[in-house]
């Protein structure tokens, strides 16, 4: 497993209506069994998916309806995904900020945002800041007014890039 894929993956596990598992594999078989694949890297996808267009994969994946949270790295920060995020449209990542406090962007009404107070704190230093594309509506600023948690629509999927990040 990935740094956090295990925590994310236990603390849905036993959620009525929520079925997870851990996939090693991109193939469209595997997802399309999904409704949501919450992605942070790929250093538990299987190398033969990096022989294959993993980003083409996961972008024709959404693009007929599913849904993807994106965390840690995937945000575009490192590995394979730095300056080349996933979803341009949706969001990209522009730097890393040590700081404990973020707060929701006013006005905005968004599910994600459902029963958070306005202003949280997280318990880690450092996270993800990130640039909305054209698609990539903020939700979620940290205390430099950058992004953290962005969210957008792809074909008929929708996207959640989430801050995160990993020292």
């Amino acid at each position: 497993g990935s740094a956090g894929s295990e925590g994310i993956y236990e603390s849905l596990k036993d959620k009525q209506g929520i079925t997870g598992e851990l996939i090693k594999s991109l193939s469209p078989s595997v997802l399309s069994k999904c409704n949501i694949i919450v992605l942070s890297h790929m250093k538990s996808i299987s190398t033969r998916d990096y022989l294959l267009s993993y980003k083409d994969l996961l972008r024709r994946y959404v693009e007929a309806g599913g849904g993807i949270i994106l965390t840690h790295n995937a945000c575009g920060y490192r590995d394979l995904f730095k300056d080349a995020p996933l979803f341009p449209e949706i969001e990209k990542a522009v730097g890393k900020k040590d700081a404990f406090f973020m707060k929701k962007v006013a006005g905005v009404n968004h599910p994600v945002l459902k029963d958070l107070a306005l202003k949280i704190k997280h318990g880690y230093s450092d996270h993800i800041q990130m640039e909305a594309g054209e698609k990539g509506k903020v939700l979620i600023i940290d205390e430099d007014n950058k992004a953290v948690v962005i969210s957008g629509r792809y074909g008929k999927g929708k996207v959640v890039a989430d801050r995160k990040s990993t020292r």
